[in-house]
Parts: structure tokens; sequence; C-alpha cells
């Protein structure tokens, strides 16, 4: 089997899946020997969104509507990605975090 994942419960997906969570997309292609990761706005915000999984993280940059996306041999394992809007004095807050398993 490839993936299985959620946004906020498990459920079983085939070879490719995407979660949302708040303003906040994943969508990952492949499976545990090769696969891509995207995470991205589904909802306009200016700020980042980082993704990361079994030994290797992407911090995205700040922007209006964010995306971030990471291709490669990673192995089996829980993948996220967390968007962070930015407020006007300078801070972070999270607006989603959606995750899904590889296998």
């Amino acid at each position: 089997m490839g993936i299985t994942g959620s946004a906020a419960a498990d459920s079983p997906w085939n070879r490719d899946s995407i979660g949302r969570n708040g303003k906040v997309t994943i969508s990952i292609t492949g499976d545990s020997t090769r696969y891509s990761v995207r995470g991205y706005a589904n909802e306009r915000f200016f700020g980042h969104i980082d993704i990361w999984g079994p030994g290797w993280r992407v911090n995205g940059k700040d922007g209006w509507s964010p995306s971030t996306s990471v291709s490669g041999k990673y192995g089996a394992g829980k993948v996220c990605a967390q968007g962070f809007e930015k407020r006007g004095d300078g801070t972070y807050f999270s607006v989603g975090l959606p995750c899904n398993q590889v296998k």
C-alpha cells in the first residue's frame, strides 16, 4: 500500500493522497520508495508553510498564498505541512497542520 492519511482522522488512501486542515492542504504523490510533497494555502493568507517527514524538513518563505514542495527518496513515515500566518506585529500563528502517513 502507498499512503494512508488524514487531516482529522485516519483513513486509508491509495498511492497518492491529499489532506486538508484549516487553511493548509498537503498533497503527496508516490510511496515510500520515492514521493513528492506539496503544502499549499487553500485560503489566501500571508505567511509561510513548512513541510517535514522522516529525516527531512523544508522551511517555506513568506508570501501571499504560500506553497512549499519537495521530492525525494525519504522512506516511510508521517509527513506534515504546517501553515503560519504572519500577524501585524511580526509574530506567527498556526493556520493548519494536515499530516499523512507514507507507507
